[in-house]
């Protein structure tokens, strides 16, 4: 038995969110540490000297400018690396249907925004006085505090966003990661009749002919939709020349083929159903096809925004063309 596949975010994304949350997770301990050494340089000037000065704080003191430069270079990179990805998250929830961006929301990211605006301010309150040694070193001590505290916050509301987009991406079914689709060639062609209609008619000439005549009456290009296993569909499209011969030369035998009569559209309107098979032709001009439920047609329609033409055919259609080939 075949599984389903799993919709999953790609893995490109995975990889982003990675290095985002490590880059988060680098300034929040520079913040911590350069936070802790001022704690300590200040118990270390109010004693003058008594309470001595511990070998890593001496070392923090020595190499301040090396320490300030990674600082900076932390908050520049979990900055920019937090905006690029923010951005690439919010148009891969645009593909399954979060327009809104509701899986990137966080009660997180909120705080850390203010946490980090009380960090400005003291920090400018602090520039503006002309207090002593012991006061400057105060300042900065609680203002390293509140933006070690803002810059967690954001790792934790990074980290939260990711399963809640995870799980979005779950719940919408779009297959957004490139998978290694099952093969079905080793399906044996036992369990694909048992699932075909015993009345189900030959795929003959004279079915063709039908087809044919149906597009040609038409006057618009008609999907063929090939089922050659439970996960197997592809899509074929009978040109409004009525022409089959390349579209049944390029179906396998024992395949079911479905004739839809209603063309897909850049406009299409759908009927109700519980489960579609959906129909999407690139802009490229590839053929998409993904198994639907009516659940799941807001993130379909989603993806049909620049595609030349869409369509949704209940899955449990009748009266349309429908035979196996031989």
């Amino acid at each position: 038995m075949t599984d389903m596949p799993v919709a999953r975010p790609p893995r490109s994304w995975e990889l982003q969110t990675a290095v985002v949350l490590a880059a988060i997770a680098v300034a929040a301990l520079v913040a911590i540490v350069l936070s802790l050494s001022d704690l300590a340089i200040l118990a270390f000037v109010r004693s003058s000297g008594a309470s001595g000065m511990t070998p890593f704080v001496a070392w923090i003191v020595e190499h301040i400018d090396l320490i300030n430069g990674l600082s900076l270079f932390a908050v520049i990179a979990y900055t920019g690396g937090w905006v690029f990805w923010r951005r690439r998250t919010r148009a891969m929830l645009a593909r399954i249907g979060d327009v809104d961006g509701k899986a990137i929301t966080h009660w997180a990211v909120v705080a850390c925004y203010l946490a980090i605006g009380v960090a400005f301010l003291l920090r400018l309150n602090g520039a503006g006085q002309d207090g002593s040694v012991t006061s400057k070193i105060t300042f900065d001590a609680v203002q390293e505090a509140v933006r070690a505290v803002g810059i967690s916050l954001l790792l934790l509301g990074v980290w939260q966003i990711r399963t809640q987009v995870r799980a979005a991406v779950v719940e919408a079914g779009v297959l957004l990661r490139r998978t290694n689709v099952p093969k079905f060639a080793a399906v044996t062609a036992a369990p694909l009749a048992a699932a075909v209609p015993s009345d189900l008619r030959a795929a003959d000439d004279g079915f063709w002919a039908e087809v044919s005549e149906l597009a040609a009456s038409t006057g618009a290009d008609l999907p063929l939709l090939e089922a050659t296993g439970p996960l197997a569909h592809r899509w074929h499209l009978v040109g409004k020349s009525g022409e089959v011969g390349a579209v049944r030369a390029d179906i396998p035998s024992g395949a079911v083929v479905t004739v839809f009569a209603d063309p897909p559209a850049e406009g299409f309107t759908p009927p109700e159903a519980a489960k579609y098979h959906s129909f999407l032709e690139t802009s490229a001009g590839d053929l998409q096809y993904q198994s639907v439920t009516d659940k799941r047609v807001p993130a379909f329609l989603a993806r049909t925004r620049g595609a030349r033409r869409w369509a949704l055919y209940p899955a449990e259609a009748s009266g349309e063309l429908r035979a196996v080939t031989l």
